[in-house]
């Protein structure tokens, strides 16, 4: 489900929540007696909050290593086509062929990471490519001519593959659905809370109840932008583009 239409439900449960709270407080029989429970509807006004800013530190946590992940993958194939270009000419027009291939496979495979179709078969194309890419420099080493920019190259492609891993790893991982629910189930609960204690006053809140809803469910969303980078307003587009730099 989309998490614009997520945090937008999440937005009317907790209007709702907030109404509900106040029509039970206000049928309550006894409301003066003297019982207070700010210490529970305060526990779980905190819970919420550092439930929602620790979740929200994660997100941004994950966003940050999937950057610094495309980035270090563009690096290491960038190394390894100047590598292949240190080769002489007669020995790496196979290895440079196929690393330009690897480009263009890793440029789909973002692609696919966009609209999340294929992506599985874009990563089993990314090893086939890669297992090609290593058998041709296996074989590079049995020449004699430039051994040590062979070594380097190989160097670079042992980084770029282990970068390529670790891209999906990191692309396939997100808050867990159980978490998410979790974190719906007690803004509601709080919203259910919030509404009880508005119900002693008789100013229109329509306002703050807007606000505390709006607060909530944009955090929700936010969330969710940042465990979907290529989906939502939050883009990694700029980090792509050193991929696209590559020749």
């Amino acid at each position: 489900m989309p998490a614009v239409l997520i945090a937008f439900l999440l937005f009317i449960g907790i209007m709702l929540s907030l109404a509900l709270g106040k029509q039970i407080a206000s049928r309550s029989i006894s409301k003066d007696d003297g019982i207070s429970f700010g210490a529970i509807d305060g526990a779980v006004f905190s819970f919420l909050s550092l439930f929602l800013a620790f979740s929200l530190s994660a997100a941004g946590s994950r966003l940050e290593a999937r950057r610094e992940i495309v980035v270090t993958e563009a690096t290491s194939i960038r190394e390894a086509v100047l590598y292949a270009r240190a080769i002489p000419p007669s020995l790496s027009a196979q290895i440079s062929g196929q690393l330009r291939e690897y480009v263009k496979i890793r440029q789909e495979y973002n692609v696919s990471l966009s609209n999340y179709v294929g992506i599985d078969a874009q990563y089993e194309r990314t090893l086939k490519a890669q297992e090609e890419l290593w058998r041709t420099a296996v074989r590079l080493l049995d020449q004699p001519q430039a051994h040590d920019e062979i070594l380097r190259l190989q160097t670079a492609l042992v980084a770029t593959f282990r970068a390529g891993s670790d891209r999906h790893v990191a692309a396939l991982t997100r808050e867990p659905d159980l978490i998410y629910a979790l974190l719906i189930a007690v803004a509601l609960l709080a919203g259910l809370l919030a509404g009880r204690q508005l119900s002693d006053s008789r100013k229109n809140q329509l306002m703050h109840r807007i606000i505390f809803a709006l607060v909530i469910s944009a955090t929700i969303y936010v969330m969710m932008d940042l465990d979907n980078p290529r989906r939502g307003l939050i883009k990694l587009e700029y980090a792509d583009q050193l991929l696209n730099d590559i020749r």
